[in-house]
Order: C-alpha cells, then sequence, then structure tokens
C-alpha cells in the first residue's frame, strides 16, 4: 500500500506544473523516483530491432554538419512562452528517472567513483571487424564488433593534435555523469591498424548518405587524418549500450510510442538546464544526433526507454581547434593588427607562439577571461535552451558547486594527457571557469539552500546555507537577511520581517503557540549583500506543526 501512495504521488508531482504552487504535493521527500521503468510491449516502439540497427550508427553525429540555428525568441513565441519545468518535487529538486539520476547534487562522490565515472569498458586487443566507416569533420568513426560480439564506436584525435578530442570526451563525459546525465562509458586506446579486419559487407557512408563498400584502403587512408604514434592511433573507444538503440531523442515534445514519457521534453529541467554544462563544456553541438534513446527489455517482448547523451568529443573547444587546423575558421583571438604585424616584419612575429600556443593545440580551450556565463549559444541551439529560466539554471549551478578543486584534478587524470603542464593547466581552466559559470547564476537570485529546522520546548531554530558565502563570492560579514511568517497563502502574518545577521535564526515559542496543528505556514526568508541596494525575492518554506514537532514540507524560489 505505501509502495501504491509513492508511485502515486510521484506521478502526479511529475505531471503537475510548478509555476505557480497553490498546493503542496505529497510525499514531502526531498529525492524522489519518478515511476518512468514501467514495462510496455516493444511492438509499440518506431525503430526497434532485435539486433543492431546498422541506421543508427548512420544519424551519430550527423547533426554537426547542420548550420540552422533555432531563435531563442522565434522558439518562445512559437511554442507558447516560457514556465517553469514541470519535473520538479516540493523542494524544486528533479526527481531520479530515465533522463537523470540524482549523483554529485545529492551525496559527495570519491575520487575513484568521478574517476570511473560512467565506466570503462576496455576494448579488446583485437581483432576487430569493421562494419561502417564515416567521416565527421574530416575524422573516421569506426563501427567495429569485437570478439565477444560487443558494438564499438572509435573516434580518433585530428592529425597532430592527440588527446584532444579523446581526452575532452573523457574529461566531459565523467562531469556529466557525476551531474546525473545518462554518457556512454568509454577508454582511452591506441589503435593498430593491423588489429581491423573488414567484416564481409563492410561499408562507408558516402557524402549523401549512400552506403559504398569499404576496402581496406578507404580505412588506412581514413586514418592517416588522425594522431598517431609508432604506428598507432590515439583513439576513445566507446561501447553502445546493452539494449536496443532507436535513434536520438527530441529536445522538445514527447515520444508518443513511449507511454512513460509523459512531460514535454523542452518543460524537463535536467534537460533545459543542459544549457548550463554545455555553456561551461563549451560543448556547443547539443542537438539530437549527439542523443540516443535505448530500449531496456526486461523481458522477451516488453521494456522501458532510457534517454541518453552520446557524442562530447567536440567538448571544451576541441572542435575549434580541429576547424582551424582545417583551415576552416580564423585562429582565436585574430586581429587586423596581429596579420598586419606578421605581414610587415615578412613572418618573424607571430601571435600564437609559445606556451599558448600549445595549450590552445593541445588542451582546445584555454580562455577563461573571456568566458562570458549565459552569453553562449550553441551551434544548433534547441527549443529546451530557449525554456530554461533563471531556476534551471541556478538548480544547475547548484550541482555545478558541488565539484571541488580535487574532483576536477581527478576528472582530468582521466584524460590521457602525456605532459603534467597539460593536466595541471586543463584542471587550472576548468576551476576558473566553474568559479565564474556558479557565481554568475548564484547572483541571479537568492542563494540560499540546505535548510534544516530543530524544534525543543523553548522554540525552533532554522539554519541554511548562503551559497555565495559557501563558495567565497561574499563575505560573510557584509552578508544580511530577514524573515516573516506567514499563513500558507500569506494572508495573514504571524511574525512581521526581522532582520538577522548569521545563517540560522529562531522561532519564538510565543510565535510556534500562534499555529495550529497540521496547518501549513509559510517562512518567507530574503538576502543580500552589502554591495546589494536591494534584497533578492524570498526563499520560502513550508512548515506545519504536529504535535511538538514541526516538518519542513517543502521550499518555493522565486
Amino acid at each position: 500500500m505505501k509502495r501504491f501512495i509513492l508511485i502515486s504521488a510521484v506521478f502526479a508531482l511529475l505531471t503537475t506544473s510548478c509555476g505557480v504552487k497553490s498546493v503542496l504535493r505529497y510525499p514531502s521527500y526531498k529525492w524522489v523516483r519518478d515511476n518512468d521503468r514501467v514495462p510496455f510491449s516493444s511492438t509499440a516502439i518506431k525503430g526497434a530491432s532485435t539486433d543492431f540497427d546498422n541506421e543508427v550508427f548512420n544519424e551519430m553525429g550527423r547533426g554537426v554538419t547542420l548550420s540552422h540555428k533555432v531563435s531563442d525568441m522565434s522558439s518562445l513565441i512559437m511554442l507558447g512562452g516560457r514556465q517553469e519545468a514541470l519535473d520538479l518535487n516540493d523542494f524544486d529538486e528533479v526527481a531520479d528517472s530515465t533522463w537523470f539520476t540524482n549523483r554529485i547534487g545529492r551525496y559527495a562522490l570519491t575520487a575513484e567513483q568521478l574517476k570511473k565515472g560512467p565506466g570503462e569498458t576496455a576494448i579488446t586487443k583485437g581483432p576487430l571487424e569493421v562494419l561502417g566507416l564515416r567521416l565527421v569533420a574530416g575524422l573516421p568513426r569506426i563501427l567495429v564488433k569485437d570478439k565477444d560480439r560487443r558494438y564499438f564506436v572509435i573516434r580518433f584525435d585530428p592529425k597532430g593534435f592527440p588527446r584532444i578530442a579523446t581526452g575532452a570526451e573523457m574529461i566531459s563525459g565523467r562531469i556529466l555523469h557525476a551531474a546525473g546525465y545518462f554518457v556512454p562509458a568509454n577508454s582511452l586506446t591506441m589503435i593498430d591498424p593491423k588489429m581491423f579486419h573488414l567484416a564481409e559487407g563492410a561499408w562507408k557512408l558516402a557524402k549523401y548518405g549512400e552506403r559504398d563498400p569499404l576496402s581496406e584502403k578507404n580505412l588506412l587512408s581514413a586514418l592517416e587524418s588522425t594522431a598517431s604514434s609508432k604506428g598507432k592511433h590515439y583513439a576513445i573507444a566507446v561501447p553502445l549500450p546493452q539494449g536496443r538503440l532507436i535513434g536520438p531523442f527530441s529536445f522538445s515534445g514527447k515520444r508518443g510510442d513511449d507511454p512513460n514519457d509523459r512531460i514535454p521534453h523542452q518543460h524537463r529541467r535536467e534537460i533545459r538546464a543542459l544549457y548550463v554544462f554545455s555553456d561551461y563544456l563549451d560543448f556547443a553541438n547539443t542537438n539530437p544526433f549527439n542523443t540516443f534513446d535505448v530500449f531496456m527489455p526486461v523481458s522477451d517482448d516488453k521494456g522501458y526507454i532510457v534517454h541518453r547523451l552520446f557524442d562530447l568529443s567536440e567538448s571544451l573547444g576541441s572542435d575549434r581547434v580541429i576547424s582551424i587546423s582545417q583551415g576552416k575558421i580564423n585562429p582565436p583571438g585574430f586581429s587586423v593588427g596581429d596579420a598586419a604585424s606578421a605581414l610587415f616584419t615578412f613572418g618573424t612575429y607571430d601571435p600564437y607562439e609559445g606556451e599558448g600556443e600549445d595549450y590552445n593545440k593541445e588542451l582546445g580551450i584555454t580562455s577563461v577571461e573571456n568566458y562570458e556565463p549565459g552569453g553562449w549559444g550553441s551551434t544548433v541551439q534547441n527549443v529546451a535552451f530557449a525554456y530554461m529560466t533563471r531556476l534551471d539554471a541556478f538548480w544547475a549551478a547548484r550541482i555545478l558547486a558541488r565539484f571541488s578543486d580535487d574532483d576536477m584534478r581527478a576528472i582530468v587524470s582521466t584524460a590521457g594527457y602525456e605532459n603534467k603542464r597539460l593536466s595541471d593547466e586543463m584542471t587550472r581552466v576548468l576551476i576558473e571557469r566553474r568559479d565564474k559559470s556558479v557565481k554568475y547564476w548564484f547572483s541571479q537570485m537568492s542563494p540560499l539552500d540546505d535548510f534544516d529546522l530543530l524544534c525543543a520546548s523553548n522554540g525552533c531554530d532554522i539554519s541554511f546555507k548562503d551559497l555565495s558565502v559557501v563558495e567565497g563570492f561574499t563575505d560573510r560579514e557584509s552578508s544580511h537577511y530577514k524573515r516573516s511568517i506567514v499563513s500558507f497563502k500569506g494572508n495573514y502574518v504571524l511574525s512581521d520581517w526581522v532582520v538577522f545577521e548569521d545563517e540560522n535564526f529562531s522561532i519564538s515559542p510565543e510565535i510556534i503557540g500562534k499555529m495550529f496543528e497540521d496547518r501549513v505556514y509559510r517562512m518567507k526568508i530574503q538576502s543580500r549583500s552589502s554591495k546589494q541596494e536591494w534584497w533578492y525575492r524570498s526563499v520560502d518554506l513550508f512548515i506545519k506543526k504536529k504535535g511538538e514537532v514541526f516538518e519542513i514540507l517543502g521550499v518555493e524560489r522565486k
């Protein structure tokens, strides 16, 4: 019976808008799990097959060739305006689901857990049966099957840039996994072409999507564009997950053949807030073709769908450096002055010479000074990003703030950089970009969190954390707070505004005596620093008195 009540409550939680809270929804738990793994018949799934479908591989990475953009404003006009996300509970948290699982935002992760990330499924030494090849941004992506009948997509670094893309994918995958997203397991490797064996019917994808027969000459020619050392090629092996691959997911609408998919994707907070993580990781190609849905069977004919990110190889600026190397765009920092200096010194002046150039070539992303959180745009913008609100971004920033400096250092250690200088530089960049992103999004609303309530016969004590103070963005001495207590709808005042200086305050027995049993009250808390002329809008706690005990039923941010 209890299980039925919980499932019913979570269903109600996930199918009701949080734009305006007219009632509280139960249960009043901070962490809940969506009941979206209800098995249904595989016959309803479009594209589901009993074996691997090569067409899925054809789609992977196709989005990088798209150049159109979807205007934020036009998206909102077409789709009816912005509203708050729908998949939230009373504590402004996202439920664990087939889209997202709370990890570092809920509990601390060890260095080993961070380094392991989604897991490492090492590729066997060979032979590797080559099924297909396609070129993305001039680099080969090869679909192989090992002797254990496991499928892998092998991606490579461009010639002259070892670990720039594969290292970026190791780092970004572990950050996004720790945040809560479903990303593929992966492992760095060095590929010897002798490991490859062409399967019968092996193919290469031609320019307009046709399949041509793949020859050994074609394969070796494609590998010539990749980074190599002593006859082996720098690569990352990404195993295809178990289950049936059924193509990419959309960033808007619902999947019509999935009865568990009840919330339009553009109104899922974790999908909207992917903007903040993509901005932080400079992952420009957040489009459907870097995602896929997987039908997970639980019996011979039934299962459920899990929604995953897949291709992260163009994160951390690696795609920009690859484009520069291919002559498609100018180097970062290009200016007429630099060009003139190079011209009139007959090429002896090189504005990109020195350590900065090495970092740019080997790491991709180095700019912290020019990083402006919230001002970023992706190569292919999506509707979900257009719908993101400050509440969505604040939620993501709280998760990003949980990554410590040591956490970043542990994650970077998995990138396979062959020079400690590069590891140190990437760690620095990630730390400084984290701080800028978190500081910006925390400044957009009252950054109060982690509320706790303890009551005794002499009253109640409420404590909280000012995240701007915790992160060192604001001095504790210059931070000020005030609170008031009103009825749930705000039409009756139990205690007018009282200013206090610390991250805790008390409710006197006199005020408690005015509260009725089993009645919900709203405790409004505002904050500001000495540098601000105004108070942030309040963060409201919903509390209820039951005998001598008080309970926090939820949190509402504005």
